[in-house]
């Protein structure tokens, strides 16, 4: 009887982490290193180091420190606000409820407002990552929802008007109270900020939803 011959033993290295997955980590060691060391002290290297990365990877991922950062405002606007989303036939009040995340676990939102006070922080110590912050941040979020409302005014469902005034206007009411007041004389409780985010929405929808429309 013919022996089968053995297969040949692998070589190489194991098939690397998906793109998406090393990002997310590269994203969550630039956070820590952050918090440690300063955007002006981090350097990429530390980055790679953090995230178990190599040097070659983060660079293939992001080809300077100022594009992570962005990166960074990327992830931290998608964890406040659930745009692009597909059409939904839900009511406009529990649709823009879920675009704003009102129902995000407390220690997930206590950890978006830290990464809001850490990236403002650098931002007000680094010029240059102003700019940033804006374009990846409020400017972008503007947009999406901007462009999610044109599209439910297409659909009948929102009244005419500039979209990113719309836009404007509902980011100013409902980010408004979600927001921290570091003035205030105790803290808001988070139930008591979801609840009169779900009435700024409830009057930005009485002027702006479509009389008689399905929302």
């Amino acid at each position: 009887m013919n022996d089968v011959p053995s297969p040949a033993p692998r070589r190489g290295r194991p098939k690397s982490l998906s793109d998406a997955h090393q990002q997310d980590r590269a994203l969550g060691a630039l956070r820590r290193v952050l918090a440690e060391r300063g955007y002006a002290g981090t350097t990429m290297d530390m980055v790679a180091a953090a995230a178990g990365l190599s040097k070659k990877t983060l660079y293939a991922l992001f080809d300077s420190k100022e594009k992570l950062f962005g990166a960074l405002v990327d992830r931290h606007r998608a964890s406040i606000l659930d745009l692009p989303r597909p059409p939904s036939d839900r009511p406009l009040a529990e649709e823009l409820a879920a675009i704003f995340r009102l129902d995000a676990d407390p220690a997930d939102v206590e950890e978006r407002q830290a990464v809001m006070h850490l990236m403002l922080a650098e931002a007000r110590r680094h010029a240059e990552l102003l700019p940033v912050l804006s374009a990846h941040g409020p400017l972008t979020a503007e947009a999406l929802l901007a462009e999610w409302l044109q599209r439910e005014q297409e659909r009948g469902r929102i009244a005419a008007g500039d979209p990113r005034d719309l836009a404007a206007i509902l980011l100013g009411l409902v980010f408004g109270v979600l927001a921290p007041r570091p003035l205030a004389p105790a803290p808001m409780d988070l139930s008591v900020r979801r609840r009169m985010a779900l009435l700024a929405i409830d009057v930005f929808l009485k002027g702006a939803e479509a009389r008689g429309g399905a929302g």
